[in-house]
């Protein structure tokens, strides 16, 4: 029996379906940033992280929201 794999979007790690976590992702931060209809409108996307990876994220989302201000993703600077 075939079963599908996923990729994490920030390490690159190939995990099964009970082992990633999907979150809303700004365009900008994806790479794929465009105008939705013409409007100025960011677009979000779902996108698959690993468990470890989402762990990460959730733990600097916390700082940051202690320290009162909201961060940017930067995949590139997180991960493996």
């Amino acid at each position: 029996m075939y079963r599908r794999r996923h990729h994490c979007r920030m390490c690159g790690d190939v995990v099964c379906k009970t082992c990633y976590v999907t979150r809303s992702v700004p365009a900008s931060e994806t790479g794929r940033s465009r105008k939705f209809r013409g409007k100025n409108t960011e677009m979000v996307y779902q996108t698959k992280f690993c468990l470890r990876c989402v762990t990460e994220l959730r733990t600097i989302d916390k700082h940051e929201e202690e320290r009162g201000r909201v961060h940017p993703l930067h995949l590139e600077t997180i991960g493996a």
